[in-house]
């Protein structure tokens, strides 16, 4: 084998290069070097003499290299020296499991296809790399022969196996698949940290989304379509798109619940959500509203009241002091009726717009703790299932 062109996850398909060195024993095709000037060798079309009937069973093109360019060598003995070769495409059930860190045993099967071993016994005596071009996206990790055999209808025929075990370089994915999925999972985060009245949360959170479908689009380019073997970095692309979808869900519901009108009394598991925040987050979140507190208008109205009366001016008539008095209570009235409902959780006045921020904050950490747990669980697995293919492959 002198180098892996290629490694086609979708068609299960390697693609080789190599040459197989053939030799066997050919009594009609001996002579006496004596009688012709001690000439030892002679080179013959393959076409002229007999080639063992050897094929790739598990190719996927043509079952044998192109022979027509490669001519034996005939010794005065009788042995023959053939050495074919070039591309081959060979068939390869790959495990894309732990993909990107995946470990493929793959082999060539060459056997003889008509001739019984009786007549042709074929068998692999040794491994020659020393002409093997490493490949950027695989690791040649080991390699090695075994000769075998099976019966079919009573005769026996010769098989050999070259087995070869590749371990995918990672870093080119790495870069450009576990990287930026995890860069998007951040973004992610970014959401719940945008103030409501910015206006780009819901923009922000969609276009995580959207990223997130394009990059799972990308795995199933390349991966195969099968449920057998499903790639863990699959399953961690759609977890974190539906992470992205639930913060579209959580961001939609803030930028409601902080636009609510505070007339509307705090169901009770909003007001157990901000209990939940300050025991959890241990900090007290101050209300952002732009809403006045309750006692405080009136105030005014009174102050302004209050202030309207000038000295000297004691000679109104009964009837316009009742008026004035009349008009004060029909302010106050309407301001006690606009005046926000809220709750009290400890000495804190909660309102729709503090719990639309305790809902961002939890949010926040609740979401930050699963990307990390989830991003630390899914790469050790394939880090550790890769170390253990590996060792088990080198003992």
């Amino acid at each position: 084998m002198t180098s892996i062109q290629e490694v086609d996850e979708k068609t299960q398909t390697v693609s080789t290069v190599g040459w197989t060195t053939i030799t066997w024993i050919d009594d009609y095709l001996s002579w006496n070097p004596t009688d012709y000037d001690n000439v030892t060798m002679i080179v013959l079309p393959v076409e002229k003499i007999w080639t063992p009937d050897l094929v790739f069973e598990n190719s996927v093109g043509s079952r044998f290299y192109d022979t027509s360019f490669f001519r034996p060598r005939i010794y005065s003995d009788g042995s023959i020296s053939w050495e074919p070769g070039g591309p081959m495409e060979l068939s390869c059930g790959l495990v894309l499991t732990d993909y990107p860190f995946d470990v493929q045993k793959c082999h060539i099967k060459l056997v003889t296809w008509a001739n019984t071993g009786s007549k042709v016994f074929a068998y692999a005596e040794s491994l020659d790399l020393d002409s093997y071009e490493a490949n950027g996206g695989w690791k040649l990790i080991n390699i090695e022969a075994i000769n075998s055999s099976f019966t079919l209808d009573g005769e026996t025929y010769a098989e050999v196996y070259f087995y070869f075990t590749l371990r995918r370089l990672p870093l080119f994915h790495i870069m450009n698949i576990l990287v930026p999925v995890f860069l998007l999972s951040v973004l992610n985060l970014l959401v719940f940290c945008l103030p409501p009245q910015s206006g780009e949360k819901v923009t922000l959170s969609l276009t995580v989304l959207l990223a997130f479908s394009v990059f799972l689009l990308m795995m199933n380019g390349i991966m195969p379509s099968t449920s057998i073997n499903v790639p863990v970095m699959g399953i961690y692309i759609t977890i974190f798109m539906c992470i992205s979808s639930v913060s579209v869900l959580i961001t939609v519901l803030v930028i409601r619940m902080h636009e609510q009108v505070d007339n509307y009394r705090l169901p009770k598991w909003a007001i157990e959500l901000y209990a939940l925040a300050q025991r959890v987050c241990r900090t007290k979140k101050q209300n952002v509203v732009g809403n006045v507190e309750a006692g405080k208008e009136p105030g005014k109205y009174k102050e302004s009241v209050a202030g309207s009366e000038q000295p000297g001016e004691n000679t109104e008539s009964d009837e316009q002091k009742e008026l004035a008095e009349h008009a004060e209570q029909r302010k106050v009235g309407e301001h006690k009726r606009h005046q926000p409902v809220r709750a009290k959780v400890g000495k804190d006045e909660v309102s729709w717009r503090s719990v639309a921020n305790v809902l961002d904050l939890l949010s926040f950490y609740a979401f930050a703790l699963i990307i990390l747990i989830l991003t630390g669980v899914v790469v050790g697995n394939l880090l550790s299932s890769s170390a253990k293919t590996v060792s088990s492959i080198e003992l």
